[in-house]
């Protein structure tokens, strides 16, 4: 393998991994081994010297899968090293290196379920006897070795190429959740996996934006970065977070299978994360059905399920080949990030009158969807990454939210975009901080349509039957100017009744649903009025400190909003400026003399007071189920604590019953929940 690539060589490979998916070697077969292998040393190499990945996994899952179908086929001439009879590869880094005990090997891959089935019936022609199965996530992070002596961390030793790791020892003792000492004798060997919480890395990208830092591009790669530095306080610098998985070697304890090596690895003090199952193969199947819809929730970047043969010593009998071990199989998800090019970035206006820059992209497939667009979320992001047409980025789509562009990978080498001082007629300024690019003097009708569409929506008054479409004809007719002019919609019910494409019951429901809608609370109306920073649990928060009332909030000083806890400067900012425009105020009370409610008294009901955990598949979802909870006076929270009164237990709950078991949390089935306070749903 080469020592290193140029730019040049980044280039080429990218091109010619683009000719190869339009089959540009057809019967030559030889010549494609040749490609295959170099292709995968090129990409091996920037996946683990380089920590930055030029290719999403599907593609490079694609180029391996090829070669190892050629060699099974027989049908050329596949070398000795080449990429699939190695472990991983024979990259080394800069630092020393030391030879695992017990190599650290890649696993098997399978899309989804497809290879789920000749898995487990290759298993079963080597093993006779009956075994069972355990199922885990497959962590998005780097992977790593612990080597402890009579209790005392010895080393800790990176994946790297699977036979050989670096010494990462002094960086990973800055990882706070890594036991220095476990109460053991002898020697212990434990493995896991390396990450930053998805929540814990947005937090420390918002910070690095307002001291003026260019944000990190991703998860791993920051990962990755921060075990390879050779100065351990910048690790510290980062809110790294371990799980664990394996004890490959114990002296003191004999492990039958994977459920023990997991309740040892426990008591010991390594964090295992508590979401995995145990069974058979349609508890696998359920499981994997479970992690796949929920993927977007959980706080750690996860690409698929492993799947392991449970029994030690029937893992010990299938052994494995000089790739990846037979007793496991990764069931991978299909892929939420991909790498494309970029061709135009396009600026949007929004309801605050801050532009948006949109990237348009070379259109790739992701997770079963085309994208064509992606958000690069604010000036700040669009200036560090300096992006060119034709530039290699990396997008990533989570759930139904707009696919994000996380980073660049490669460069054109053409001029770059630069952003529009003047937009539509209008003039341009970046603010003080650097992070957002202004419209100084927006057509009000461009405003008027973000600021209504987000006072309407779901993140809004919630308001049935009014889409982008309604507030089109709103705007245009001159019926609405105002949040306010929503409430007053019934005088021009004959004229729109009599328009084209309005039917009577469409017009019926959207003011059936504006009435409904001034029932709906203060706390969902603050949060409607499109207040920078200001969400449904800010103002939930904020308006618990002033007896639930907006009003209490008229003229409110900034300082007063920054004692409250999770509340920040930029936020109280916000709220006091928003509370001190007498425009504002006026259209608040206006709001107030139509009937819609600016506080409201603390929800009594058979609930009040309880603070209310579920898991588990329940019988409405979580949104009707907070309504209903929140209705009562209870209140749903999202993570289990020693305050916590009561947890709900739906079908297949998750690692939250084991949790509420060690804090001593009642749990309870949904049917006996609302029999116990009786209550209906």
């Amino acid at each position: 393998m080469k020592d290193f690539y140029s730019k040049r060589d980044i280039v080429f490979y990218l091109s010619e991994i683009e000719k190869w998916q339009n089959n540009i070697f057809e019967d030559r077969v030889n010549e494609e081994i040749s490609f295959l292998c170099d292709v995968l040393d090129f990409l091996n190499y920037f996946y683990y010297v380089g920590t930055q990945p030029l290719v999403g996994d599907d593609i490079y899952d694609k180029l391996f899968d090829r070669l190892e179908k050629i060699d099974k086929e027989g049908i050329g001439d596949v070398p000795g090293d080449a990429p699939i009879f190695r472990i991983g590869n024979s990259i080394t880094g800069d630092r020393e290196s030391f030879q695992h005990e017990i190599p650290m090997i890649s696993l098997e891959n399978s899309k989804e379920l497809q290879g789920f089935d000749k898995f487990l019936e290759r298993v079963g022609k080597t093993i006779s006897n009956s075994f069972s199965l355990a199922g885990e996530l497959k962590l998005d992070g780097v992977g790593f070795s612990l080597e402890y002596q009579n209790g005392l961390l010895k080393r800790a030793l990176s994946r790297g190429d699977g036979s050989f790791g670096e010494d990462i020892t002094l960086n990973i003792k800055t990882i706070k959740n890594i036991p220095l000492r476990i109460n053991t004798k002898g020697k212990v060997l434990v493995r896991g996996e390396i990450v930053i919480k998805n929540s814990a890395f947005t937090k420390m990208n918002e910070k690095r934006v307002k001291l003026g830092e260019k944000p990190r591009s991703n998860p791993r790669n920051t990962v990755a970065g921060a075990l390879r530095t050779k100065d351990p306080l910048e690790t510290a610098k980062i809110p790294l977070f371990a799980f664990f998985y394996d004890m490959p070697i114990c002296d003191e304890f004999i492990l039958e299978n994977h459920e023990e090596c997991i309740n040892v690895l426990d008591r010991l003090g390594f964090y295992t994360g508590g979401n995995r199952v145990f069974g058979f193969k349609k508890d696998i199947e359920n499981y994997f059905k479970k992690i796949s819809d929920s993927r977007d929730s959980i706080d750690v970047d996860c690409d698929g399920v492993v799947v392991k043969i449970n029994e030690k010593e029937l893992r010990d009998i299938l052994g494995s080949t000089s790739h990846h071990p037979r007793w496991a199989l990764a069931l991978k998800f299909p892929a939420n990030k991909s790498l494309t090019q970029i061709l135009n970035i396009e600026w949007q206006l929004g309801r605050t009158g801050i532009l948006t820059p949109v990237a348009k992209l070379k259109p790739v497939n992701l997770g079963g969807v085309q994208i064509s667009n992606a958000s690069l979320h604010n000036y700040s992001l669009f200036n560090s990454l300096n992006l060119a047409p034709g530039d290699t980025v990396e997008i990533q789509r989570a759930g139904d939210v707009i696919p994000q562009v996380t980073g660049k990978v490669s460069g054109s080498g053409k001029a770059k975009f630069k952003y529009p001082k003047i937009w539509n007629g209008s003039f341009t300024r970046i603010d003080d901080n650097g992070v957002f690019l202004h419209c100084e003097d927006p057509n009000s009708d461009l405003i008027n349509f973000e600021r209504f569409k987000y006072f309407v929506g779901k993140s809004g008054l919630d308001i049935e039957g009014v889409s982008e479409k309604t507030i089109k004809l709103l705007i245009n007719k001159g019926w609405v100017k105002s949040f306010s002019d929503f409430f007053c919609l019934e005088k021009y019910e004959k004229e729109w009744k009599s328009l084209e494409n309005w039917g009577d019951l469409s017009v019926d429901n959207i003011l059936k649903g504006v009435i409904d809608a001034k029932n709906t609370g203060c706390t969902k109306l603050l949060a409607a009025l499109g207040i920078p920073l200001v969400g449904s649990e800010v103002s939930k928060l904020v308006l618990s400190n002033f007896s639930n009332s907006i009003e209490n909030l008229f003229n409110v000083k900034s300082s007063q909003l920054e004692k409250i806890k999770g509340i920040g400067i930029q936020t109280a900012n916000n709220i006091e400026k928003y509370f001190s425009d007498e425009l504002f105020l006026a259209e608040l009370l206006k709001m107030k003399n139509m009937g819609i409610k600016l506080s409201e008294s603390k929800v009594s009901g058979k609930l009040s007071g309880l603070n209310v955990v579920v898991t588990g598949k329940l019988s409405k979802s979580r949104n009707e189920i907070k309504k209903f909870i929140e209705s009562e006076g209870g209140n749903l929270s999202p993570n289990i604590t020693k305050k916590t009164d009561y947890l709900i237990m739906g079908l297949k709950p998750g690692g939250k019953a084991s949790k509420a078991l060690k804090l001593g949390v009642k749990t309870i089935s949904e049917e006996d929940f609302y029999i116990l306070f009786d209550i209906r749903s």
